[in-house]
Formats: structure tokens, C-alpha cells, sequence
């Protein structure tokens, strides 16, 4: 089976990339572009220099029709995207690449003949919603660009793949965390403070989120690759665990793994604009559909990142 991974060097593109490079009577080509930095692919021991390579701006519609006629995939796991979170400055690509991007790397799929085509989406696809876990059939009410841009790949996708006969599945993930995450994130910025003794300036820390480890999200997207028949030939389903964690828990069990105190100034920030205050997914139909279920705990997870924060990575 021949399986093209679009943002593979991205940090869920790269843990998807070790699994299926990992996977007997798979063929992965791995979409990058040029420029791309390659960094975690190299920390998980993907060796870019022996893999198969496509190279291609994903906002480039004539590139990108190239690299299908070329590669011509069974499946695609589309994973490249502008991540924003709600709150920052708005990026000027972002739809280029979220929306446009998507769906003209659907229609060259389709023109070779592809069989699965299968996209990340996000939990802010759902917006504000009732305290409690979100299923699929929630109406999405995104609320800032970035999770507009995806709602709406979401909604044209799943139309698409009926009109075109194509399976065609969106995975909205929930609050991935893991090693090799961006610094920047909340989960790394804690283990960090911890560490380090340094103090750091939160918001009161009551907004809940479902953290869900980043081998457990690529083992979701290559379960969704790899099943015989989906059985739903469009559809959308929630990587998640099912369980809910606040800002102020998640710091308490990063203290606990460190076995140490972590300096956190909590209230010295405001609360982003529009806050989603409880993102918790429900995953009972990813179980039933893919037999997916995570294997990681939010403390397992946590003591992964700081084993290999502390020594060098090691590919699961």
C-alpha cells in the first residue's frame, strides 16, 4: 500500500512518519517541501536521505497535481497546516494552506484515482460547547480563523468525498502533547519551569482541555490508513481520550513526575479572547470504527517527555 504523509516534518507528521516507515508492506512517501526543517524526522530516526521524498509547496496547485500523477497514493494522510492558536495575530497564509491547500490536494488525489484520503481537524472546529465530552455530531461554531479555515476543509471534504466516491475521513485532534513539541506550547512550557526553577505567568488556569499523547494521535492516523474499509465511507472522528484536564492539573502532575515544586504565577494573565473553557471529546466512535483507544495516561505521557528531555529520544 502506498501512503503519501503530507506535513511529515511537522511534530504529529514526524511520529506518523516513524510508525509508518516502521510498518511491514507500507510504502511511504513523505511530502516536504525543500525548505522544510528537518529536525524531528532525524530525532526519530527517520533518515530523510533514505526515505521516499515528494517535494512540493502544497500552495502551489500545479506542484502539488505533479507530485500526485507522480506518486499516485492509495491513501493520503494530509497533515500540513498553519497552526494559530485563538488569540494570536492572524496569519496571512493560513487559509492558503488550512483550506485552499486542502482541497486542491483532494481534487489531484481524485484525478489519480486515490482511494482514502484522510485529513487532520481540531477540537476548535467545535467552539464554545456544554461542559462535558463533545461528540461528532456537535455542531461546529468555530469561532477565530484558524479553526473557521478547518471547519470549513471539513465540511467540503466530507461533501467531496460523497460526490466523488471517495472515503474520505477527518480526525479533529484534540490537545496533542509529547517530545519534540514546540517549546512554545503550555506542556513543554512547564516541564521547563520545572526543571529549570524558572517562574512563569499563567491565567487562572480553570480552562479543561483533553490531552491526548502524540504516539497515541499517530497511531490513530495509521489505524485510519492502514483499515480494511472505514465504516463510514465520509465521516469524522474525534482523537481524544475522554478525559478532562484543567491548566492548574496538569501543572499539578508535571510536579509530581519532577517530584518538585513547579514556580507558576497563576492569575498573572488574562484569560485569552473568547476562551473555550471546556474542550473534552468524546472517542467512543473512534473506538467502535478503528479499534483506536489511547494508551497513555496524562502523567505516562508527562514522564515520557521528561525522560527524553533529559536523555536522547527514543523512536517507540
Amino acid at each position: 500500500m502506498k501512503i503519501l504523509l503530507t506535513g511529515a516534518s511537522g511534530f504529529i507528521g514526524a511520529w506518523v512518519a516513524s510508525k509508518l516507515l516502521q510498518t511491514a508492506g507500507v510504502e511511504t512517501v513523505l511530502a516536504l517541501r525543500p525548505t522544510s526543517d528537518r529536525w524531528r524526522l532525524r530525532m526519530l530516526g527517520c533518515d530523510p536521505g533514505r526515505a521516499n521524498i515528494a517535494y512540493a509547496d502544497l500552495t502551489a496547485a500545479a506542484e502539488v497535481r505533479t507530485m500526485l500523477a507522480d506518486v499516485r497514493p492509495e491513501a493520503v494522510i494530509h497533515l500540513a497546516t498553519i497552526y494559530r492558536p485563538p488569540g494570536a495575530a492572524t496569519n496571512t497564509q493560513l487559509e492558503q494552506v488550512t483550506y485552499r491547500a486542502t482541497m486542491e490536494l483532494f481534487e489531484a488525489f481524485v484525478a489519480v484515482g486515490g482511494r482514502r484520503f484522510i485529513t487532520a481537524g481540531t477540537c476548535f472546529e467545535y467552539g464554545h460547547q456544554p461542559r462535558g465530552p463533545i461528540p461528532e455530531t456537535a455542531t461546529a461554531q468555530p469561532t477565530y480563523d484558524y479553526a473557521i479555515a478547518k471547519a470549513r476543509a471539513t465540511a467540503e471534504l466530507l461533501e467531496a468525498g460523497q460526490s466523488e466516491r471517495r472515503e474520505t475521513l477527518v480526525l479533529r485532534i484534540f490537545s496533542p502533547y509529547g517530545p519534540l513539541e514546540d517549546s512554545k506550547r503550555i506542556v513543554p512550557q512547564l516541564i521547563e519551569a520545572g526543571l529549570t526553577g524558572r517562574r512563569i505567568g499563567l491565567t487562572d488556569g480553570q480552562q479543561v482541555r483533553d490531552f491526548v499523547f502524540v504516539e497515541d494521535v499517530a497511531e490513530a492516523c495509521v489505524k485510519a490508513a492502514l483499515c480494511p474499509s472505514l465504516p463510514q465511507p465520509q465521516a469524522v472522528c474525534n482523537v481524544c481520550t475522554g478525559v478532562g484536564h484543567s491548566l492548574r492539573e496538569v501543572a499539578d502532575c508535571v510536579a509530581g513526575v519532577l517530584a518538585r515544586p513547579v514556580d507558576l504565577a497563576w492569575g498573572s494573565l488574562p484569560y485569552r479572547p473568547d476562551e473555550m473553557m471546556n474542550l473534552v471529546g468524546d472517542n467512543r466512535k473512534i473506538r467502535a470504527d478503528l479499534g483506536w483507544a489511547p494508551r497513555f495516561t496524562l502523567e505516562d505521557g508527562l514522564r515520557r517527555m521528561v525522560e527524553e528531555r533529559r536523555a536522547p529520544l527514543r523512536a517507540a
